[in-house]
């Protein structure tokens, strides 16, 4: 009889499901590189399937829509499918695929295949999760060209019988595949590649399709079940936990229908109470804002009911698109964002480039103007990123600047500097942000005559403030903070810095934790900082997604949180739970631990006990417990 087994991987879609598991796997041969016929006709060849594939894609792009609207979803996967567009009609592509037919006399599906291999194995180059999901874009994308070309076979995922109730278990899912399993109502998909920065999460998450992403063996692990028969074809999935169960025991399946049973009923009680304001149990008012990566996000937004948008991330932006976007369109995407919060504040962070956020177009646009020797120096963690480069290039920064001034009719825009080391830093682009003030107010009559001070507090100028995210920056805190309008903490890149921890590096990255001694100690010091100059101070790095670090940052001091949009209502729900009085009082005693464990295992047991049964039933941990101690692959 075969045995339960259990495999941990990262959660990509809240929600638990149970089906018998179904294997899904494609080949990736390379076509015939004979052309077979004359250059001209593989030419037309490519022209007739490049047609084809922007016409599936835009078939694509309007069910994705029709979803979003027919079910109540997030329209957030739709940029997905705009994004393909762009890469099926970049000039790039096009000249490579032409230059193979016509020069080296290759066959249109060779061509694609090796032209879109060529700039996937350049972006691969780049250590980013960010570039990462480009790469499989470029991979989705070649498999359409070569299906319309008749060099691969379609993948053959037609709604079905079989798909019904199913547990979809894959390397990777393209998004393409993902909305024909969407359609076909398949319970849950677990693919052993991939991230909850992925596609496949992204549209799980839209479509509320539980999803576990990263499961390292579960393939493996399925079709031994399914050569096993049908008794052990059962799979559980918890994609809240990240975990999968294969052939689940008797105990383990009463477990998870009580855990399915209870997160169904929590999670409509949830989103009733997420239109709620989140205040403590003695009073104290937290503001839940959401981070963003594009204005399509704002209906996900707006339905987990946030109080603003606490961080736009331009460089997500920019990374959507194959060229670099104008300032009409950078305006219209601000002005998006702002119009869907007329009454809460926006912050837009100005574009985050360099490090692990390399973008081609950009990159290459510093090299032909000679402000950097070579793109290798733009992928340095430690050197060209963020206003660094913005300060490079000040026509691309006084561009954004612009489109912040434009879009912020309302009032309600604030402009804030990424990765800032130094005074003279925020000085700078102070005044870029004025020039460009000055330069709109010349555009539109009855702003010239208003008045402004040293920290932007007008209607129509942006106020402005800055990441802490740097070690220099915490330093400098007392400083910065008596010249700008507000804080907003980067958890993810601060502990990757102060740490002196490479994220993606996986032999170090368990160690990077928002909750280690000297990041306590860093937390407390910006608040403290923020708090004595008058101005807000805000968290938006990955810790504040997380419910068990809620009571950790309000006792810290800290009164605003900006997360995922799906983590507000479960946050909300949290902070309800929690004395703010207390919680400062947990936190000192917090501070007095000397090492991450010790503080790892106060947070954990302090949670546990303190909002457990608030949020999930007595024992409804097991199967993550399980998965912890005996994933398998």
């Amino acid at each position: 009889m075969a045995e339960e087994r259990v495999f941990k991987g990262s959660g990509g879609a809240a929600g638990i499901a149970r089906g018998p598991v179904l294997v899904l796997q494609r080949s990736h041969d390379c076509p015939e590189k004979a052309p077979q016929g004359r250059p001209s006709d593989e030419w037309a060849a490519f022209e007739a399937a490049q047609a084809e594939a922007i016409a599936r894609v835009d078939m694509m792009l309007d069910e994705a829509k029709s979803f979003a609207d027919d079910e109540a979803h997030s329209p957030q996967g739709t940029a997905i499918f705009e994004s393909y567009e762009a890469i099926l009609r970049d000039p790039v592509l096009v000249n490579l695929v032409k230059s193979d037919i016509f020069n080296a006399r290759v066959s249109a599906g060779f061509a694609v295949w090796n032209a879109l291999g060529r700039i996937r194995g350049i972006l691969e180059g780049v250590q980013s999760p960010h570039i990462a999901e480009k790469s499989v874009d470029l991979e989705n994308v070649r498999g359409l060209l070569l299906e319309e070309l008749g060099a691969n076979e379609s993948e053959g995922l037609a709604p079905s019988l079989s798909l019904v109730g199913a547990v979809v278990v894959a390397t990777l899912l393209s998004p393409q595949e993902m909305l024909k399993l969407v359609r076909a109502r398949v319970a849950a998909i677990v693919c052993e590649q991939g991230s909850r920065n992925s596609h496949v999460a992204i549209l799980a998450r839209n479509f509320n399709i539980p999803a576990v992403l990263g499961a390292r063996g579960v393939l493996a692990g399925a079709q031994s079940a399914l050569a096993a028969g049908a008794d052990a074809s059962l799979f559980l999935v918890d994609g809240s936990a990240g975990v999968v169960v294969a052939n689940p025991s008797s105990d383990t399946q009463r477990t998870f229908e009580a855990r399915r049973a209870y997160w169904k009923l929590l999670g409509k009680e949830l989103h009733e109470r997420a239109r709620l304001p989140a205040l403590t149990t003695d009073g104290q008012h937290v503001e839940v804002f959401a981070n963003a990566d594009s204005s399509l996000e704002t209906s996900a937004i707006s339905a987990a009911y946030a109080d603003g948008v606490g961080l736009f991330r331009m460089e997500s932006y920019f990374l959507s698109r194959t060229e670099l976007p104008s300032e009409a369109d950078v305006t219209r995407e601000i002005s998006a964002l702002a119009a869907a919060f007329p009454s809460k504040p926006v912050t837009i962070r100005l574009l985050d480039a360099g490090a692990d956020k390399s973008i081609p177009a950009l990159s290459a646009r510093l090299v032909a103007k000679g402000l950097v020797s070579e793109v290798e120096a733009l992928t340095n963690p430690m050197g060209l990123r963020g206003v660094r480069v913005l300060l490079r290039d000040t026509e691309l920064l006084q561009m954004q600047c612009r489109a912040a001034v434009r879009a912020n009719s309302r009032g309600n825009v604030r402009v804030m500097i990424p990765f800032v080391t130094g005074l003279e830093e925020v000085e700078q682009v102070r005044t870029a942000l004025m020039e460009a003030w000055q330069a709109v107010s010349r555009e539109t009559p009855g702003l010239s005559g208003k008045t402004h001070t040293s920290r932007p507090q007008t209607p129509t100028v942006p106020v402005l403030g800055v990441m802490i995210e740097t070690p220099a920056a915490v330093a400098l805190a007392d400083l910065l903070a008596n010249e700008v309008g507000f804080f907003s903490i980067g958890t993810n890149d601060l502990t990757q810095h102060t740490l002196v921890i490479d994220r993606a590096s996986a032999e170090v990255s368990k160690c990077a934790d928002a909750a280690h001694p000297a990041l306590l100690r860093f937390l407390s010091r910006t608040v403290e900082a923020a708090n004595e100059a008058g101005i807000p101070v805000s968290l938006c790095g990955e810790a504040a997604s997380e419910a068990p670090y809620a009571e950790l940052l309000i006792g810290l001091g800290l009164r605003q949180l900006s997360c995922s949009p799906h983590a507000i209502p479960l946050l909300k729900e949290t902070i309800r739970s929690i004395d703010a009085a207390e919680a400062h009082r947990f936190v000192t005693a917090l501070k007095k631990e000397k090492t991450l464990e010790g503080v790892r295992a106060l947070l954990q047991s302090r949670f546990r006990e303190r909002f457990g049964t608030v949020l999930e039933p007595e024992d409804a941990s097991l199967i993550a417990v399980k998965g912890s101690q005996k994933a398998s692959a």
